[in-house]
């Protein structure tokens, strides 16, 4: 293994001019190494949770799961694009100085900064890779070494992205800790812990995530994303096909301070809970056979996005909560915190039609 291959691979993933299998072979081959190297094998666990950590904000998969995360492509090829971008950017807003970042929730084959070392000075950069599991950490230590990155200044530390404090401020802070709808994984606590930790001008990555809520059909959604690849929104809302009832939660480094002064505890659930939005649904016809869906976007940093349908992370999500679903229905929505992190929808059902 070298770190003249791995500079091919990383070139590869960012060359916006190359084909998309070609992108797509670069990140298996990336993958292929690293699980050579390392002996972790990318699964993707969906029938069990073993070895995932159960936190007090939510759960950290495991690393083999973590690894497989590299197999959503659209997602990782925003990610790491994304994050070369925000470290130009660092580089510009932060002339002459060693750009300090953390990359919270690394797993195993730290995926989304990693790759892109290569394409960095050694004394350009400082970076901290920071996971629960200790088998990730080491299996990283063992990527630098094979690909011959020992020369950068690397930090290895294991612990929970909801508490850790890093010392100094940070330019730059990775932490993509998260499944759609927000939902199970401690984005919204690890956002809240590590935001204040920025310098001024310091980028977070991902810049923001919004929730929407919406009525749709999503078997015909689905039926549409297999013909065709895609799912086009705004034009589904033209079509009437789709009808949005309000943002339940936006996500932003700048602002989750203030959002999660907002919590307050539900004796009821025993939980802490961000109240959001009240909103009631529309009169539309044959709403009975509509579904009430979370829809999950992600600007990862500045163009760099994913939409419906575009990741793993961003696939809409049903509201089982209320079902079936009736016109004139005044709901409540909040996000709850805690160990396992969900939004929560409540109606009253003395109300609609």
């Amino acid at each position: 293994m070298s770190k003249a291959e791995l500079s091919n691979i990383t070139g590869i993933i960012l060359d916006k001019d190359k084909s998309i299998e070609s992108i797509y072979g670069a990140l298996d081959q990336f993958a292929l190494l690293c699980a050579d190297i390392t002996a972790i094998i990318p699964d993707a666990t969906f029938d069990a949770w073993a070895e995932d950590s159960f936190l007090d904000n939510g759960v950290a998969i495991n690393p083999q799961a973590a690894a497989y995360c590299i197999k959503d492509y659209q997602r990782s090829i925003a990610f790491i694009r994304g994050v070369n971008a925000a470290i130009e950017e660092a580089k510009n807003k932060f002339p002459s100085t060693r750009i300090n970042i953390l990359y919270a929730g690394c797993g195993p084959f730290a995926t989304l900064l990693l790759p892109l070392l290569v394409k960095f000075k050694p004394e350009e950069l400082e970076v901290c890779f920071l996971d629960i599991h200790q088998q990730s950490l080491d299996s990283v230590e063992t990527l630098l070494e094979a690909f011959g990155l020992e020369a950068y200044k690397v930090n290895l530390i294991q612990g929970d992205a909801c508490r850790y404090q890093h010392g100094n401020k940070l330019h730059i802070i990775v932490a993509e800790v998260m499944q759609k709808a927000l939902e199970q994984e401690p984005q919204v606590a690890a956002t809240a812990n590590l935001a204040p930790q920025l310098c001024e001008q310091g980028i977070f990555i991902p810049e923001k995530i919004e929730v929407q809520l919406c009525l749709a059909h999503w078997e015909d959604e689905k039926a549409l994303v297999n013909r065709t690849g895609r799912v086009d929104g705004d034009l589904l809302v033209a079509l009437g096909q789709r009808h949005p009832l309000g943002t339940l939660l936006t996500l932003e480094h700048s602002s989750v301070g203030e959002l999660m002064a907002l919590a307050t505890f539900n004796p009821d659930a025993a939980i802490l809970e961000l109240n959001l939005i009240t909103f009631q649904l529309p009169e539309v016809e044959a709403i009975e056979h509509y579904d009430l869906l979370m829809l999950t976007r992600i600007q990862v940093f500045s163009h760099y996005v994913l939409g419906d349908y575009d990741s793993e992370i961003t696939l809409p999500h049903k509201c089982y909560d209320i079902s079936p679903v009736r016109a004139g229905l005044s709901c409540q929505a909040c996000y709850q915190l805690g160990g396992y992190p969900r939004f929560s929808v409540t109606a009253d059902w003395l109300s609609g039609t």
